[in-house]
């Protein structure tokens, strides 16, 4: 299922955003995940190397894997790279629910997409990124745990450790981050002398930029992101915690103070306030069967939950096709 070329819906949405709007800091891609095996040319002994140069998520490590079977591959080992620890931090975090076998992979989706693209979460949600930052500490500082054998961390300096460990640290909920705080102090900076009117500036934005190059987004599901940062909500749950892994450091001048005048690294919401989190896995689907397709078909007398039918089958439909050469 295809709602339109990510390169129209890029190029379309590049034009209603500035720098300011995108962020310091992208933890979420702006174009569907790409199959990187498609084109390559496997031997049968030799492992096949893949560099990824800031991808911002891991949605084109999920579907090269999950299509590691259909090409018959030997094995195959991702390079990521990103400028930012905090990014880092939360491929490793996600790739770790992905990658949670003991959770049902319906719950498993819905977690998934949660935190990797609410500003605000459930109490479980919260806990559960607790401990597996704890999990994800003794991984870069023992390489045990979980994803011992699937992530190779032994690139990474002591000191890139070090940082790491305390980004994992900083997603405990004793930890004060006042996400809501921040993001609306990011989307006031963005609106200007237009926030009171913002609402009217969002539905332009969207019958403008996003409708022509993704009409599966629904205006309400956008609106709603645009206004409190809560893009998914499955059932009648209560989201009401910071989502920690998405606060990060960014360099700034200090305006007031004793440091008044100096540079200096100040942890916030650096990420995207304007386009949202819907792409990378949320506009195009591999359809790999009829009753797919009877599912999407079936939702479309509930628009406002198409988005997450489809994202929800198309993330369960990658994880399946994983586990089946995984397990």
């Amino acid at each position: 299922v295809r709602s339109g070329s990510f390169f129209a819906f890029n190029r379309k949405m590049a034009a209603m955003t500035d720098s300011k709007a995108l962020g310091v800091h992208s933890m979420w891609g702006f174009s569907p995940g790409v199959d990187l095996l498609e084109k390559a040319s496997p031997t049968k002994t030799t492992p096949i190397r893949v560099l990824i140069s800031r991808p911002s998520d891991i949605r084109h490590l999920l579907v090269s894997m999950s299509r590691r079977c259909r090409h018959n591959m030997p094995p195959v080992h991702f390079v990521i790279v990103e400028n930012e620890l905090e990014v880092i931090a939360r491929h490793l975090l996600l790739l770790q629910v992905a990658c949670d076998w003991e959770l049902p992979i319906r719950q498993r989706a819905t977690v998934f997409l949660e935190l990797f693209a609410n500003t605000l979460v459930q109490e479980r949600t919260q806990r559960y990124i607790h401990r597996l930052g704890q999990e994800l500490v003794e991984l870069v500082c023992d390489e045990k745990g979980n994803l011992a054998g699937v992530a190779d961390v032994s690139s990474l300096k002591y000191r890139e450790r070090d940082m790491l460990v305390d980004v994992f640290r900083s997603w405990d909920p004793k930890v004060p981050f006042d996400a809501v705080g921040l993001r609306d102090h990011r989307i006031r900076a963005h609106f200007g002398d237009k926030f009171d009117n913002r609402v009217g500036v969002v539905d332009w934005d969207y019958q403008i930029r996003v409708k022509p190059a993704a009409s599966i987004i629904h205006s309400k599901l956008y609106r709603e992101w645009r206004m409190s940062g809560v893009g998914f909500e499955f059932g009648d749950q209560i989201y009401d915690q910071p989502n920690r892994t998405m606060g990060s450091f960014a360099e700034g001048i200090m305006k007031k103070g004793k440091d008044k005048g100096f540079k200096k690294e100040i942890r916030g919401y650096w990420v995207d306030v304007v386009n949202g989190p819907f792409v990378s896995f949320g506009v195009d689907c591999d359809r790999v069967s009829d009753f797919d397709a009877s599912i999407i078909h079936a939702s479309l007398s509930l628009p406002t939950n198409l988005l997450s039918s489809l994202l929800i089958l198309s993330w369960v439909s990658l994880v399946h096709e994983i586990y089946r050469w995984v397990v």
